[in-house]
């Protein structure tokens, strides 16, 4: 038998909390759905002898999103890789001091990100580039500090 199905069942999560969590979920879920759904449309177009400019660099961004905010919905979820397998075999003060160890090292490694995509951040704004008309590249590069954030 499963140990987590003896667990009881985490109380439901309401207010400003459920909001972010909508959030995160809505924040996958759309670019995932125009990431197939732009390629099929342009098939669909091409039939016509026209197209959707700039489909493939939204479909790349969508990319990026789907990327930082699935992170962000397994760290919520508490499905990032870990050192599971290790901490298996240890118990009491010595576990706790492995997953204070791990965290402590996932949390700097993730500040240090989190600083550089900023810094990236700043220089791509600096750089004026444009995806698709006039959408600023930094826009959508705006995810990757908040992400790592």
């Amino acid at each position: 038998m499963n140990a987590n199905a003896l667990e009881p069942s985490p109380p439901p999560v309401t207010g400003w909390r459920r909001v972010l969590r909508e959030g995160e979920n809505t924040l996958v879920v759309v670019p995932l759905a125009l990431s197939v759904g732009l390629p099929l449309l342009e098939i669909v177009l091409r039939r016509f002898h026209t197209g959707i400019t700039g489909s493939i660099v939204f479909v790349q961004n969508f990319t990026l999103i789907i990327g930082m905010a699935g992170a962000a919905i397994a760290a919520r979820e508490g499905r990032l890789l870990s050192f599971s397998t290790i901490s298996s075999f240890l118990n009491g003060w010595v576990k706790s001091a492995a997953r204070i160890l791990s965290s402590g090292v996932a949390a700097a490694v993730s500040g240090i990100l989190c600083v550089a995509s900023f810094q990236f951040l700043l220089s791509e704004k600096r750089g004026g580039g444009q995806m698709v008309g006039s959408i600023p590249d930094w826009v959508v590069e705006l995810v990757l500090p908040l992400g790592f954030g």
